[in-house]
């Protein structure tokens, strides 16, 4: 689906963002929704995120991304293609939840998708192997 240029599609728990351009604050909110979708469905959700062609987005839509962090079941959320500049954004708004005392769902800034994707699968086991089994 779009949101605006940005592209989202989910597979199971998995959901893809394609960041195109710098997302305003309505089209983060509806990413937001979508993810909530997802993560209601499943309890949880796995997020890959694509900012090989994003740009810094403006200050309204960094808050409205920092606000609904902490509120929801993201057990993994792997970046790629991101540009210093975006990675440095990226690393202050995550700072900033931090700071704010809401737990941040695990992260890392891949290198390609490939990488983003192991990463989300050894999430994904870890989880699972954690998981208390059916009796």
């Amino acid at each position: 689906m779009r949101i605006g240029r940005h592209e989202l599609c989910s597979d199971k728990d998995l959901v893809f963002i394609r960041w195109v351009g710098a997302p305003a604050a309505a089209e983060i909110r509806e990413m937001q929704a979508q993810v909530e979708h997802v993560a209601k469905e499943y309890g949880f959700v796995y997020m890959l995120l694509d900012m090989s062609q994003a740009e810094i987005p403006d200050a309204e839509a960094r808050r409205v991304s920092s606000d609904w962090a902490g509120h929801h079941l993201i057990r993994g959320l792997a970046h790629y293609g991101q540009s210093w500049p975006i990675r440095i954004v990226e690393t202050l708004i995550l700072r900033g939840i931090q700071l704010l005392g809401k737990q941040l769902a695990p992260t890392v800034f891949a290198k390609d998708e490939r990488e983003a994707r192991d990463w989300l699968a050894g999430q994904r086991a870890a989880w699972h192997s954690q998981a208390p089994s059916p009796r």
